[in-house]
């Protein structure tokens, strides 16, 4: 979701996020748009992704 390599460090997947969240970032989308509500879900799913691979723990037992 991210689109980063599986070894990218901590200050490239900050910038990834940054990038996919102001694409998707709900404030961005006006509810009259007809992907106003698939953004916020989406940008909900790529918060919860950051969140999981920038947990060290989280993030090895992905890589398992």
């Amino acid at each position: 979701m991210l689109g980063v390599d599986v070894d990218v460090d901590e200050s490239g997947l900050k910038v990834a996020f940054r990038q996919v969240a102001k694409k998707y970032h709900p404030d961005h989308h006006h509810l009259e748009e007809k992907d106003g509500e698939g953004a916020a879900e989406v940008f909900v799913m790529v918060r919860q992704v950051f969140e999981a691979l920038k947990d060290p723990v989280v993030r090895f037992a992905y890589d398992r």
